[in-house]
């Protein structure tokens, strides 16, 4: 048997090598990229969820405070105090509530203990 001798000589690899060698790279980083993305969209989904939830809570709460049957209204009012200082509340959602609890439903004279009904202090006439 013969020996064949074989010389390797260097040269720079091609551009397809070095692009093949750095793929599972590109991929990973592409990868990462990707999940960045997704994560930043799912807080913003779940955000925007939260809100819309709380949101409806708000609105039942200030509908049932102005309702007729007084233990309705206390419901509706407990539901605001509470609402008020869920963490939720984004400054627009809060200076509502603040607003329905304070000046909004404020009771002049006592008619909280007489009748129970809200006396708006904003409406005019009746």
């Amino acid at each position: 048997m013969s020996q064949i001798d074989v010389y390797v000589q260097p040269s720079s690899p091609e551009w397809w090598q070095i692009l093949a060698a750095l793929g599972p790279w590109f991929l990973l980083l592409a990868a990462g990229i990707i999940g960045f993305i997704w994560w930043l969209a799912l807080r913003q989904e779940t955000k925007t969820v939260s809100r819309n939830d709380q949101w409806s809570r708000v609105v039942w709460a200030l509908e049932a405070s102005v309702d007729a049957k007084p233990q309705k209204r206390r419901a509706g009012r407990a539901a605001l105090d509470a609402l008020d200082r869920e963490a939720v509340a984004g400054s627009d959602e809060a200076r509502i509530i603040a607003q329905a609890r304070q000046g909004s439903f404020a009771l002049k004279g006592g008619a909280a203990e007489t009748n129970d009904k809200p006396n708006w202090s904003g409406r005019t006439g009746s």
